[in-house]
This record gives C-alpha cells, sequence and structure tokens, in this order.
C-alpha cells in the first residue's frame, strides 16, 4: 500500500475508511511529523490529534481552498458511493483486510459507512462487523456459478 510522505504544514484529511462520523470534511494541518504517527491539528482551531500515517491523505484541491477561506461548508463529494442493501452480494478488498480479495460475502446489516458481512456458503456463524462500505464491491448476480462438488 503507497504511504504518503507528509511534511509539517501539509493539509491532510483523514482517509475516508478511517474517519468517523463528522471527520470526514475536517481540513488538519501537520503539526509534527514522527517515524509511524503525525500529529495534526484541526485548520479551523481545536484539539490537535496523533495517528498513524496510513489514516491521513493529502487534502484535495477544493477542500485546501475551503480550508484557506476558513469556510466551514462541506466539499463536494467526487464519487458518490455504491449503495449496499442487506442480502447484496460482494467481495471485499481494502487496507486492513487480510482475507482473498477475491471471496464472496453476503451483507448482512448496513449501518451507515459500515457494513456487516457473512461469508458466501458460512464461516461457522462467523461473521464481520465494521467493515466499510468502501471496501466492498458489488457482484453482479448474473456472473455467480454454483459448480456441485463431486463426492
Amino acid at each position: 500500500m503507497p504511504s504518503h510522505t507528509f511534511t509539517t504544514d501539509d493539509l491532510v484529511v483523514i482517509d475516508p475508511a478511517f474517519a468517523r462520523p463528522g471527520e470526514e470534511t475536517v481540513v488538519y494541518r501537520v503539526r509534527e511529523v514522527h517515524r509511524v504517527n503525525l500529529i495534526a491539528a484541526p485548520v479551523t482551531g481545536g484539539r490537535p490529534i496523533r495517528a498513524p500515517k496510513d489514516m491521513f491523505q493529502p487534502a484535495p484541491d477544493n477542500t485546501i481552498t475551503a480550508a484557506s477561506q476558513q469556510d466551514s461548508t462541506p466539499p463536494t463529494p467526487e464519487a458518490t458511493p455504491t449503495i449496499l442493501w442487506p442480502g447484496s452480494v460482494v467481495m471485499v478488498a481494502g487496507p486492513g483486510w487480510h482475507e482473498p480479495a477475491g471471496q464472496l460475502h453476503v451483507v448482512l446489516r448496513v449501518t451507515g459507512d459500515k457494513v456487516s458481512l457473512v461469508q458466501l456458503g458460512g464461516d461457522n456463524g462467523r461473521y464481520r462487523r465494521g467493515v466499510h462500505r468502501s471496501f466492498c464491491t458489488v457482484v453482479n448476480p448474473s456472473r455467480i456459478n454454483h459448480t456441485p462438488v463431486s463426492d
């Protein structure tokens, strides 16, 4: 996974995959750069945060302009996320996802930007909670084939 190189006074935002509600539009200015973490403070003022470098990404140009003008209007989203419904078949891949990317899962529940998933075919009753919806790619049902296992 490519990591960005940040320096002091860079403008950054928290990656949407890691952002909590309300943090999606906050622009931070890097105060200190450590080996693993960054210390960044909101441009509009507030308490600085200390977090791993992988949680940050450079602020988009439209956000930088808004931050420099101290404007409180949130930036327009560049891409609308796909709609996930319970029962949708998805493939999952993203940072921190350690399972094979081609494995199929079924959406159990959608709560904001997080979803609960179960492996298609079952996994001894286990399911995954709190997976960010940006990790999910909806699979067209016509592309799913069932090949019976011969004994």
